[in-house]
């Protein structure tokens, strides 16, 4: 039997999370999702295919 760890999370909390975050996302623009991900990962660095999505969309 596993010991309960104080920092487990339930699956009804990471969902409640992931559901806040998403929200978060949908009120962004493609370049606000741009510059918020410059602030997390850094200037043009990592989520590669994001950015070319976003991208695409701002041509538009």
């Amino acid at each position: 039997m596993r010991k309960p760890n104080q920092t487990h999370r339930t699956t009804q909390e990471r969902r409640e999370s992931a559901n806040l975050r998403q929200e978060e996302r949908n009120k962004r623009t493609p370049q606000q999702q741009i510059q918020h991900l410059d602030k997390v990962l850094g200037t043009g660095q990592g989520a590669t295919k994001e950015r070319a999505r976003l991208a695409k969309m701002m041509e538009k």
